[in-house]
């Protein structure tokens, strides 16, 4: 299987990889959206899953503007 890119391998783009991956694991074991946002209502759980994709789109900005990487390196493809 043919790869389309290569993994860059200086140890700036290594460094700054493991800061992403350490600060989302950060903040997928915190309990951030209970911090923010308190109560059962439906706005407060809405508004609390609001707060987890707007994690997702920053993983998806720290990999493509931060690492360079297309989305096809963690699977995101066009259907075919």
């Amino acid at each position: 299987m043919d790869n389309s890119f290569a993994y860059p391998t200086s140890p700036r783009t290594t460094m700054l990889a493991l800061c992403g991956l350490g600060g989302t694991l950060l903040f997928c074991l915190l309990p951030i959206g209970h911090w923010l946002i308190s109560g059962t209502s439906m706005s407060a759980l809405l508004a609390r899953e609001a707060i987890w994709w707007s994690f997702a789109l920053a993983i998806l900005y720290w990999l493509t503007a931060v690492e360079h990487l297309p989305l096809s390196s963690i699977g995101f493809r066009r259907p075919t």
